[in-house]
């Protein structure tokens, strides 16, 4: 059985690109004043949500908890017990502070073991909704 390197994802009601209510599971950890946002689907929602709403996430994300895209890293994490952790990052194309697209990159051994490591020494920030 492999590591949950993120273990304490919180859910986070948001709308699909067809404004339908969906909730993801979402973690915030601050390096330094550069935020690392990890998104995972919720078990309810199968296994293809972020990859079919991303943009509109991260779109949500930065307005509801009032971030900077320009000081933000996103992931898309899917764990299972038998396989264990797998991430990939965002790369956002902005038009100012807005994401207009993005690619993905799924990380080697190497960046996913860096990253974990990362996570342990970092801390997890608290996630607060913009008012």
């Amino acid at each position: 059985m492999k590591a949950d390197i993120l273990p304490n994802l919180e859910d986070v009601e948001l709308l699909d690109r067809m404004e339908q209510a969906a909730t993801i599971r979402v973690s915030l950890y601050d390096n330094h004043g550069h935020k690392m946002v990890f998104m995972a689907e919720h078990n309810r929602h199968g296994q293809q949500a972020i990859a079919a709403n991303s943009l509109t996430y991260i779109q949500q994300l930065l307005d509801k908890f009032e971030l900077q895209a320009s000081d933000c890293e996103f992931y898309r994490y899917v764990f299972s017990p038998a396989s264990g952790p797998i991430l990939g990052r965002f790369s956002l194309k902005l038009s100012g502070e807005k994401p207009v697209s993005y690619s993905m990159k799924m990380l080697s051994q190497i960046e996913l073991d860096h990253v974990s490591k990362l996570l342990e020494v970092i801390p997890q920030g608290e996630l607060r909704q913009a008012v």
